[in-house]
C-alpha cells in the first residue's frame, strides 16, 4: 500500500488493515519522495519520512489486529517505486487512495499515483475513495481471495469458496 500521508492515504491504510486481518496478512507500506532540483545527496530524507510513516502506522492500529506493517521509503517517483516494492514482494494486489496530496477530498478525478498504477499495473490495484461518504457498495464488494497467509493480500471481487 502506498502513502503520502493525505487523507486518502490514511482511508487507504485503515481499508489495507482490514483486509490484511481478515486474511492474516501483512503489509507494505510504501512512501516515495522525489528531491527538488539541486539537494545535495548527502542531505537524505528518508529517516524523518520513514518516522512519519511508523508513527501513521502506530496511530492505524494495526498492530492490535494482528497485522504486520513493513516500511519501505524509497527515493523516486511514487508510481514506480510500488510497482518495484509490490514486485520484490510478490504481491497480489496495491493499495493506495484514489486522491492524493493537493487534491479536494471530493474531486471526482483520480490522482496521478492511482492512475499511474491502474493503468501501467500488472497487479490488482485497489483505489480507495478519500472521503468517508464515498459509495459504500463497491467497498462491500471488494473481498478477499487469497487463501496463502504468508504472502501480501489479494483483493477480488468475487471470493473463492475455498476462503469462505
Amino acid at each position: 500500500m502506498g502513502t503520502d500521508f493525505s487523507e486518502g492515504a490514511a482511508r487507504a491504510l485503515e481499508r489495507a488493515i482490514e483486509l490484511a486481518a481478515g486474511l492474516r496478512a501483512s503489509i507494505a507500506c510504501v512512501h516515495a519522495y522525489e528531491d527538488e532540483p539541486g539537494t545535495p545527496f548527502a542531505q537524505d530524507r528518508a529517516p524523518d519520512l520513514r518516522a512519519r510513516v511508523e508513527e501513521a502506522i502506530v496511530a492505524s492500529g494495526a498492530s492490535a489486529l494482528g497485522v504486520h506493517v513493513t516500511v519501505f521509503v524509497r527515493r523516486g517517483p511514487a508510481w514506480d517505486k510500488l510497482l518495484n516494492v509490490a514486485s520484490e514482494l510478490g504481491a497480489g494486489v496495491i493499495v493506495v487512495g484514489a486522491g492524493g496530496v493537493g487534491q479536494a477530498p471530493r474531486q471526482a478525478s483520480l490522482g496521478t499515483v492511482a492512475a499511474r498504477l491502474a493503468a501501467t499495473s500488472t497487479r490488482m490495484v485497489l483505489l480507495v475513495p478519500s472521503y468517508m461518504g464515498a459509495p459504500q457498495e463497491l467497498e462491500e464488494r471488494v473481498t478477499l481471495s487469497h487463501c496463502e497467509r504468508d504472502s501480501p493480500a489479494v483483493i477480488s471481487a468475487v471470493p473463492p469458496r475455498s476462503c469462505r
